[in-house]
């Protein structure tokens, strides 16, 4: 009931079988980052004033060993539930990061939009991670966009105005 927002729903059994499903996703998710078995495609993202594209969104993906390729839509939404956003959005992060600056090292002058959770910006330090991250990687600030939901200011613009204030 709380997952459909709704104020009661009447038992069924498939709903165990659901659950049982669910739980096992959660086990596997938690496994995923060691297991290597997360990707990154890059969605190219066309600039309508100059006919170029000069920025790709991040776009994870995961290739779970026995379910095949799992979409985001049904993985994030549990990473945000069970608490494994931060690994998933951080794995994201640093391997965009990283993947820009290969492609600076091709002269491939590229920027990369990253999608990030409402829970990710709840982290106080969530902007000095990043900072520490860029310096790390060697990769200009100014490259990188972060794309953030509606959702996420309507439910705290006091926070998010801080947090994207000090990006």
């Amino acid at each position: 009931a709380k997952r459909e927002k709704v104020e009661y729903v009447i038992y069924h059994p498939d709903l165990d079988r659901l659950s049982i499903e669910r739980s096992a996703l959660a086990h596997d998710l938690r496994q995923a980052i060691k297991n290597n078995e997360f990707l990154l495609y890059y969605q190219p993202k066309l600039d309508l004033r100059t006919n170029s594209i000069d920025c790709v969104e991040a776009l994870i993906r995961w290739q779970h060993p026995d379910r095949g390729l799992v979409p985001p839509n049904d993985f994030i939404p549990l990473a945000e539930e069970i608490g494994f956003i931060d690994s998933v959005t951080w794995w994201v992060i640093e391997t965009a990061l990283t993947q820009l600056r290969r492609w600076d090292a091709e002269g491939v002058g590229l920027s990369v939009s990253v999608n990030i959770s409402a829970i990710n910006l709840r982290d106080p330090s969530f902007a000095e991670k990043v900072h520490h991250l860029l310096e790390t990687i060697g990769v200009d600030a100014a490259r990188v966009e972060f794309e953030i939901t509606e959702s996420t200011l309507i439910n705290d613009p006091l926070r998010v105005t801080s947090v994207v204030s000090e990006l």
